[in-house]
C-alpha cells in the first residue's frame, strides 16, 4: 500500500535535490549536447544507450513525432521560465537553458534590473536555440524508446508525457524510467488501434456513479461521453494543467502505483469535485464537455487533495469491481433498450398482425409466431 502523505504529495517528481544533483553532474538534460551544428566530441559516450541519428530518422513514427515536438514550443518555454525563475526550499533557481551566464559582468542579464533592448534581442536568440536543442533531444528520446518497443505505437500526446520525465530526470535516466513505465502504464495507449483506450476510459462514468449517481446520470444524459477525460489520461494531465509543480506531483503519484487504473479514479474526483457547478449546467453534450475541458487549464486545483481523495477511492472500489460493475451497467441498458424496442413494436405492429393472422392462413400465423418469439427471447437477453 502506497502511504501517501502531505509532504510526499508535494515534492514533485524525482524530488528538487535530485534535479539539482543532475544539474551539477552534468545530467541536466541541457547540457550534454553544445551547440546547434551537432554533439559534443563525447556524446556519443554519455548517450549510448540512444540509438543514431540515422536509425532515429528512419523511424515511421519520426516525421509524426517532430510535428508534434514542434508543437510543445509554447510548453518548452513555459518550462524553461518555471525553472529559471524557480526559488524554493530545496535549492537555487536553475537556468535548464544550456547557456550559463556570467556573473559580475556588463553584459549578463539580471532578473532585477529592467533589460536593455539588446539583452532582450540577445535573450531571444539563447531561448530559441535552447528550444532547437531541447525539441532535438525530446524527439531522440521518444523515437528511441519506441526502436525499443516496437510492439508498441506512438501516440499524439506521448511526447508531454516525455517531456516530463526529460525535464525532472534528464535524457538518460528518462529514457531508463520510461522504459519501465511505458509497459506498465501506457500499453493501452499504445495500441493499433483505440479500443483498449475506449474501454479504459468506460470505467470512469462508473467511478463517478459511485461517489455520487446524480452526477453519472446527468453525465448519461448530456451524452458528453468519455472524450474529455482523453487527454488527461494519455498525458497524465501534463497536457492539460497548466502549473509543472502540480504536473510533476501527479506524475510522482501515478508512478508509485504498480496499477494503471490509478488515473481513472483521479479523473472521477476531479470531476466531482465540481460537481456543483457541472449540476448547474444545461445537460448538452457540447456546453458540459467544454466545461470539463476547460475547467483544469483555468483553475488551480488541489492536487494534493484530490490526490489523497483519488487513492481512498481506488481502495474502497478497486478495479475489478469496477469492471464488473460496467458490465452490468451496459448489460441493465441493453435490456431497457430490448424492452423499448419490443414495446414499440408492439404498439405500432400487433395491431395490423393480429389482422393478418386472422385473415391468413396457418403458415402466416406460424411466421408471425416465430418472429415475435425471437424478439422475446432478445429481449431477456
Amino acid at each position: 500500500m502506497v502511504e501517501l502523505r502531505r509532504d510526499e504529495t508535494s515534492m514533485p517528481l524525482g524530488d528538487h535535490r535530485r534535479r539539482n544533483q543532475l544539474v551539477q553532474s552534468g545530467e541536466s538534460f541541457d547540457e550534454d549536447i553544445s551547440d546547434e551544428e551537432g554533439s559534443s566530441s563525447d556524446d556519443s559516450t554519455i548517450h549510448e544507450q540512444f540509438e543514431d541519428e540515422i536509425v532515429i530518422e528512419s523511424h515511421p513514427s519520426y516525421q509524426q513525432v517532430i510535428l508534434d515536438v514542434n508543437r510543445c514550443a509554447g510548453r518548452l518555454e513555459h518550462i524553461r521560465q518555471c525553472y529559471f525563475h524557480r526559488t524554493d526550499d530545496d535549492g537555487p533557481a536553475e537556468d535548464l537553458s544550456g547557456e550559463p551566464e556570467e556573473s559580475g559582468t556588463e553584459d549578463s542579464l539580471s532578473l532585477s534590473a529592467e533589460p536593455t533592448r539588446e539583452e532582450r534581442i540577445d535573450r531571444l536568440k539563447r531561448d530559441l536555440q535552447c528550444q532547437r536543442r531541447l525539441k532535438k533531444k525530446l524527439a531522440r528520446l521518444i523515437v528511441t524508446l519506441l526502436i525499443r518497443k516496437p510492439e508498441r505505437h506512438y501516440y499524439q500526446g506521448f511526447h508531454d508525457v516525455c517531456l516530463t520525465y526529460m525535464t525532472v530526470y534528464g535524457e538518460d535516466l528518462a529514457l531508463k524510467k520510461l522504459d519501465k513505465i511505458v509497459d506498465s502504464h501506457f500499453s493501452q495507449f499504445m495500441q493499433p488501434t483505440m479500443l483498449e483506450t475506449q474501454e479504459f476510459l468506460a470505467l470512469i462514468p462508473i467511478i463517478i456513479g459511485l461517489h455520487d449517481s446524480k452526477v453519472q446520470d446527468f453525465l448519461e444524459r448530456s451524452e458528453v461521453g468519455t472524450v474529455f477525460a482523453l487527454s488527461w489520461t494519455i498525458t497524465w494531465f501534463s497536457h492539460v494543467i497548466p502549473n509543472e509543480h502540480d504536473v510533476e506531483t501527479i506524475f510522482s503519484f501515478l508512478e508509485k502505483f504498480e496499477d494503471p487504473y490509478v488515473i481513472l479514479y483521479l479523473c472521477a474526483t476531479i470531476v466531482i469535485y465540481k460537481k456543483d457547478m457541472l449540476l448547474k449546467l444545461e445537460p448538452e453534450m457540447s456546453t458540459v464537455h467544454h466545461f470539463l475541458c476547460q475547467f483544469p487549464r483555468k483553475e488551480k486545483l488541489p492536487i494534493n487533495d484530490l490526490l489523497h481523495e483519488a487513492e481512498t477511492a481506488f481502495r474502497k472500489w478497486p478495479p475489478q469491481l469496477i469492471r464488473r460493475k460496467l458490465h452490468d451497467h451496459r448489460r441493465t441498458k441493453l435490456q431497457l433498450h430490448n424492452y423499448n424496442l419490443v414495446q414499440s413494436l408492439t404498439q405500432r405492429f400487433i395491431p395490423s398482425l393480429t389482422d393478418l393472422v386472422v385473415s391468413s392462413s396457418s403458415r402466416t400465423a406460424l411466421v408471425v409466431f416465430v418472429l415475435a418469439s425471437a424478439l422475446a427471447f432478445q429481449w431477456t437477453r
